[in-house]
């Protein structure tokens, strides 16, 4: 078995599995070795940031994104615990959040292997 990857201050989050990617990143299932939690870890690529200007702009809007998102108090909303900017490299940025278990909304879109759209649970 490979050993897990670890990433924070003396390998606190421990990255366990690739859950999705995207655009600007990929987001894992990971765990806190600190806090003894399950958490979500968002790493941020770091080729989003291509020149000085850019990268200026870009720590300004996830320091923003970070705080704000940290204030929401909302179930809909996962928690966030920690983001890290490396503004000297810019190669480690990551958001760390509440782990949620539910469907990924490209699965609810996509719909169960047929290509359609799936039905949304109703309450």
């Amino acid at each position: 078995m490979a050993q897990a990857r670890r990433i924070g201050e003396q390998g606190r989050y421990e990255l366990i599995e690739e859950i999705e990617s995207g655009g600007m990143g990929t987001v894992w299932r990971g765990y806190d070795a600190v806090l003894d939690r399950e958490i979500a870890v968002e790493l941020i690529r770091p080729d989003v940031v291509a020149s000085p200007a850019q990268a200026e702009e870009f720590a300004r809007r996830f320091e923003r994104e970070a705080r704000v998102t940290a204030r929401i108090g909302h179930h809909g909303v996962p928690r966030v615990f920690d983001a890290v900017l490396d503004e000297a490299s810019y190669d480690r940025l990551y958001l760390v959040m509440e782990y949620v278990r539910r469907i990924s909304l490209r699965r609810v879109l996509t719909g169960p292997g047929d290509g359609g759209a799936a039905l949304l649970p109703v309450s």
